[in-house]
């Protein structure tokens, strides 16, 4: 699982719009939030307390050349979510998404640096 964005890797990146965002957002929250959940799940009211976010970039890397979100093919794909919470607190969120081709399979690894 990478840490963050790799500098090398501009043509497998996607860089989602605002309108893609607004789209997406229910899915997106969720992916913020079990980044969030991997720094604070001792503690579930600071969870709770840092809800909702504010989602201010995603940048979406698969393993093939993408040039519109249509084209993004989100089987097994990295996002790496910027956000904030409600309380202003500045995180990073790695989620990666891997699926095994069958529709009830899929795998989420999330990391979050604060």
């Amino acid at each position: 699982m990478p840490d963050w964005l790799p500098d090398d890797s501009k043509l497998q990146c996607y860089e989602m719009k605002e309108s893609e965002v607004e789209q997406a957002k229910g899915w997106l929250q969720l992916y913020a939030e079990l980044a969030w959940y991997t720094k604070k799940q001792t503690d579930p009211y600071m969870f709770e307390y840092g809800k909702p976010f504010e989602l201010l970039k995603i940048v979406v890397q698969t393993k093939d050349v993408v040039d519109s979100m249509e084209n993004l093919k989100l089987d097994d794909a990295v996002f790496y979510i910027t956000f904030r919470t409600r309380c202003g607190v500045a995180c990073k969120g790695v989620i990666r998404r891997t699926r095994d081709g069958r529709p009830e399979h899929l795998s989420l690894e999330a990391k979050c640096f604060v």
